[in-house]
């Protein structure tokens, strides 16, 4: 008898667990179908865009890794400005290419600081109190494999991925895995502070951070005069009354102000 109360409460159990597995399946099937449903409207014309263009048949790598970061460019975190100014009246930058706007991702001191503890905090928990938070190391897995792979060829994660994974032969600039880095960290530092539990402290840390953040972002607005129509009637008037196909050259770069 107790033998065969033991196999019913075994087969709950075990129909209860595939119960509960059947729907987070269907639970996380939905999110990403609804989430790739709301995101079709740009991921649909930019597959059939790169299908058509030099991209569709993969760069060669050696093109593709332009704009891998580096161990040196880890510091622009706590330093964004370390390898010079990137603005036009005052251009001193001399870090690494395409240009300091794709490899800069300044999240600020306070929200590292903020991130750093609340990890510290994590693994503690699990290593003296055996409590592992799921989401916690979910996203800090999923830090870790975007700053991996932002590395290029100075990481063997980046080849790799070239190698197996057909899209990733579509991509430019490692680097850009970065922005997912710093949506990560910015969602770390927030549960960070909400294990504050006093109110003044807690809103006295986040002014710090919209003014430190605001002190940064403010250098990136600019105001200058752009051209007008009146800047150069002969080319306007050439664009206005010339139908053939053609290309206009600006002497001006891609990273201009002007652009």
């Amino acid at each position: 008898q107790s033998l065969s109360i033991i196999r019913d409460r075994h087969s709950a159990n075990w129909r209860i667990a595939m119960t509960n597995g059947i729907k987070s399946f269907l639970t996380l099937f939905f999110i990403i179908a609804i989430s790739f449903g709301l995101s079709a409207i740009q991921i649909l014309p930019t597959i059939e865009f790169v299908r058509n263009s030099i991209r569709g048949q993969g760069l060669p790598y050696d093109l593709l890794i332009w704009g891998s970061y580096t161990k040196e460019l880890l510091l622009t975190f706590l330093d964004p400005f370390k390898f010079g100014n990137p603005f036009p009246e005052n251009y001193t930058y001399n870090g690494p290419g395409p240009n300091f706007f794709e490899l800069s991702y300044f999240v600020g001191i306070i929200p590292l600081i903020l991130f750093i503890t609340f990890t510290i905090y994590k693994l503690y928990n699990l290593i003296r109190c055996k409590k592992t938070d799921k989401m916690f190391f979910g996203l800090l897995s999923g830090l870790i494999f975007f700053v991996l792979v932002s590395l290029g060829n100075n990481f063997p994660l980046h080849p790799l991925l070239y190698k197996l994974f057909p899209f990733y032969r579509l991509f430019r600039i490692p680097s850009q895995h970065l922005i997912l880095a710093v949506l990560i960290v910015s969602i770390i530092s927030a549960l960070s502070l909400n294990l504050i539990k006093n109110n003044f402290i807690k809103t006295a840390i986040i002014l710090m951070i919209i003014f430190e953040l605001l002190n940064y972002d403010k250098k990136f607005i600019r105001l200058t005069s752009l051209p007008t129509k009146n800047f150069d009637p002969k080319l306007v008037e050439t664009l206005k009354s010339d139908k053939e196909l053609y290309r206009v050259l600006p002497d001006y770069s891609v990273v201009s102000g002007v652009r």
